[in-house]
């Protein structure tokens, strides 16, 4: 970090992209799009870079604002986009799978909910994303989403590099690409869910020579994984569902106008 004075106050700078903090380029990134002109951009990259409030850079004089781009010439050369599978933060390691198979189906679901919260931007999401994939070690093996406060650490990894959680990110997309190519139900949910019945299925169909209390017992998983197959559609879909409410409130509409209807034919 260097540390610059403008106006009389003094702002610590990065000087490159390990020490950028991913709050800070979604926040760089997000006002940088939401304005139109060159000018309001550069602002916005300058405030967000440096911590100067765009109101003190909109009525600073040229010859002040200027000379700042100076300081900050590493945004002129590529974000790092080494792919990370491992790294250390705040203490402690964190291991990412080597590919998705190797994640647990509840991993999935969180990912595409992550995603679909930030309508697709991955930049907003990676916070998320990267605390749904990053696990730490334990005795048995590797933390799940069930061990932490997954939006708690996504929070602690806003401050991660920008370095750093941009390769997590690299690693992420490579693997989504690699993975859908092999598997296109990654983007359905529904359909994996449909697969893995199918495959319990023919492992649960009866044996020749199972006594009578085995058959209903298998007979019994059958219903219960049919069951869970034909409604995994309306759990792990990509479509909002109509709440109950508002489907009453249409049949309701419906019944009416079918009343009007009859009554205009009466």
């Amino acid at each position: 970090m260097k540390t610059i004075q403008f106006n009389d106050k003094k702002y610590d700078i990065p000087q490159s992209w390990d020490e950028v903090t991913l709050e800070q380029q979604i926040k760089v990134t997000a006002d940088a799009e939401h304005f139109t002109t060159d000018t309001t951009k550069r602002i916005a990259i300058l405030s967000g870079y440096m911590g100067i409030s765009p109101e003190e850079l909109r009525h600073a004089h040229i010859q002040k604002v200027a000379p700042l781009f100076k300081h900050l010439k590493f945004i002129g050369e590529a974000v790092p986009d080494k792919p990370v599978a491992e790294f250390e933060f705040n203490g402690s390691t964190y291991y990412v799978a080597q590919n998705l198979v190797e994640q647990e189906f509840q991993d999935f679901v969180s990912l595409e909910n992550a995603l679909q919260g930030t309508k697709g931007d991955l930049l907003r999401a990676l916070p998320l994303v990267i605390a749904i994939l990053a696990k730490k070690r334990t005795e048995d093996g590797f933390e799940t989403i069930d061990d932490y406060d997954v939006e708690k650490r996504a929070e602690e990894f806003k401050r991660l590099p920008i370095a750093i959680a941009n390769g997590i990110g690299v690693f992420f997309y490579t693997s989504v690409n690699t993975f859908t190519a092999i598997s296109p139900s990654f983007s359905q949910p529904n359909n994996l869910v449909e697969m893995k019945a199918n495959s319990l299925l023919n492992t649960l169909k009866p044996q020749a020579g199972q006594g009578l209390l085995m058959r209903w017992l298998l007979g019994v998983s059958r219903s219960y994984i049919k069951f869970i197959k034909k409604n995994a559609s309306k759990y792990f879909t990509s479509t909002p569902r109509k709440s109950l409410t508002q489907r009453w409130r249409i049949r309701c509409k419906r019944l009416l106008l079918r009343k009007r209807k009859d009554r205009t034919f009466i």
